[in-house]
């Protein structure tokens, strides 16, 4: 039988550290939600260009999801997995059908995006088992809200290690078919696919290398900052990687749309023998190259 949990006084903890701690984080989640206005306010055009006019698809709602959840997470933190949670289903979707949506792919994906949230699962699950006898509620005259535990479980260090491994995993699986077959290199589309991944991939890295060191090093302040930040880094990296591919298509369709048809109202001309003479109107084909329907 455990024995009764006994309030926290002003004895038990720093009362002037817990309270700069929570002013510090209160301070960077107004930094975080003013960074994301400010990239929405600059980006509103292309979004109501690129995504707001296009057709009704799963990479737009999860767009909508990733963009707008991930400023309310900063304001509520309970759904700060949902953006994640899209962003992830949305890098898995680009890879899927950057290798022609075969089934192998698929299983790779799905099995890799199970280990994660089962391996993240355990690890929360050991860590809150340790310390759960140590944590006490905050005296009710505090104006701090919660609960505090004394000691962090050294578990919750890896915590974000499945992240990094899924996340190597994507980042992987787009550079190994942008560099195996060289015809594929030429595509700019997957040439912009692979330059923005490896970007996200880095920030993400970063992002998750310091909540790792931080909270090795049980530097509460780095830590719990750097908990607050990556969900609007998610948010922003996430958003702008769709806003990236849907931008160059849009170029690339525009630049079609302008080519002007010039023999659009003149009738084939079908040579009928290799020593017939051509038409002078090959000679005004827009395009040098044959273009399939």
């Amino acid at each position: 039988m455990r024995a009764p949990r006994r309030l926290m006084s002003t004895s038990d903890v720093n009362f002037v550290e817990l309270t700069r701690i929570a002013h510090i984080m209160g301070y960077n989640s107004t930094a975080a939600v003013t960074w994301l206005l400010y990239d929405f306010a600059r980006s509103l055009d292309d979004e109501i260009t690129l995504i707001w006019r296009s057709a009704d698809t799963l990479p737009k709602f999860l767009y909508f999801i990733s963009r707008y959840l991930g400023l309310f997470v900063q304001l509520c933190s309970t759904f700060r997995i949902l953006p994640l949670c899209c962003q992830k289903i949305s890098l898995m979707l680009r890879v899927y059908a950057v290798y022609g949506k075969t089934r192998a792919v698929i299983v790779i994906l799905c099995v890799s995006a199970f280990g994660e949230v089962l391996a993240f699962a355990i690890f929360n699950w050991l860590g809150y088992v340790s310390f759960f006898d140590d944590v006490k509620p905050y005296p009710a005259d505090w104006p701090i809200k919660g609960c505090y535990y004394p000691r962090r479980p050294t578990i919750f260090n890896l915590c974000s290690m499945p992240i990094l491994i899924f996340e190597t995993v994507l980042f992987v699986l787009i550079s190994v078919k942008c560099f195996a077959h060289r015809p594929l290199r030429e595509i700019p589309i997957l040439q912009r696919i692979w330059r923005d991944g490896t970007i996200y991939y880095l920030i993400i890295t970063a992002a998750i290398a310091v909540v790792m060191v931080s909270s090795a090093v049980q530097n509460t302040i780095v830590a719990g900052m750097s908990i607050v930040w990556i969900s609007a880094i998610l948010s922003f990296s996430g958003s702008h990687l769709l806003l990236s591919i849907r931008a160059l298509a849009e170029a690339r369709n525009g630049a079609q749309m302008a080519t002007p048809m010039l023999s659009e109202d003149i009738p084939n001309i079908v040579v009928e023998s290799p020593s017939a003479l051509a038409s002078p109107i090959d000679g005004h084909n827009p395009f040098p190259f044959p273009i399939d329907a």
